[in-house]
């Protein structure tokens, strides 16, 4: 239904092949380097996930998905995408996800890159929010959201290990590890709630999640 009222609404061709995989499995894991394979067996990829029902979960490579308009480079450049759409159509919940790792340590997600001040993950924000704003513009995708229980917009993280920080960031690096293992301890399977008023004017939540935990979908 996604794919549908948007390209409508985008004028956008829809012969484009639709990226999209579904899984019953009660655990599994995505990773968006195993294209076009990116369900993965649990524990194995970037963003773990519980399906405690067993529901049909349905996954969209959102990213993939814009990509292929390249036809139309009016829309698709400069057009930020998180990486996937999850639907879980019995549960009545939507997760947007954007994964992200380091194998640098903790310094390669907080540390200034481009125009993105808060490193890494500044930009998983923006690129939630910019992908949230494209969709509800379609009116009927907006409507869809607003009639669902769950709503989410997911900053999944992995730290493949620490590398030796630069000394201009390393005391904050420090602070922050310790905040996100406090941060991490604390919120677990739930993921930690954070403010992003782009995302919340929306109705929906932003949460950020470590590898570590398995996000329940039900």
């Amino acid at each position: 239904m996604i794919e549908k009222f948007f390209e409508i609404h985008y004028l956008l061709d829809n012969n484009v092949s639709i990226l999209n995989q579904n899984t019953t499995e009660c655990f599994f894991d995505l990773d968006d380097d195993q294209k076009p394979n990116y369900i993965v067996r649990y524990t194995e990829g970037i963003a773990s996930f519980t399906n405690n029902k067993c529901h049909e979960i349905h996954v969209l490579d959102y990213e993939g998905y814009i990509t292929s308009f390249e036809n139309r480079p009016s829309f698709t450049n400069h057009r930020r995408r998180c990486d996937f759409i999850i639907e879980d159509k019995v549960g009545n919940a939507i997760v947007l996800c954007e994964l992200t790792s380091s194998s640098h340590g903790m310094s390669e997600l907080i540390e200034p890159r481009d125009e993105f001040q808060g490193g890494k993950f500044e930009k998983v924000e923006k690129q939630l929010a910019d992908s949230l704003e494209t969709l509800v513009c379609v009116p009927q995708i907006k409507d869809y959201f607003d009639s669902l229980a769950i709503k989410v917009c997911l900053c999944s993280y992995k730290l493949f290990n620490v590398s030796k920080l630069s000394h201009h960031i390393q005391s904050t690096v420090t602070a922050f590890n310790r905040y996100l293992k406090v941060e991490e301890y604390e919120t677990g399977e739930n993921g930690a709630e954070l403010v992003s008023k782009r995302i919340n004017d929306l109705g929906f939540v932003y949460k950020r999640i470590s590898h570590n935990y398995s996000f329940i979908l039900n």
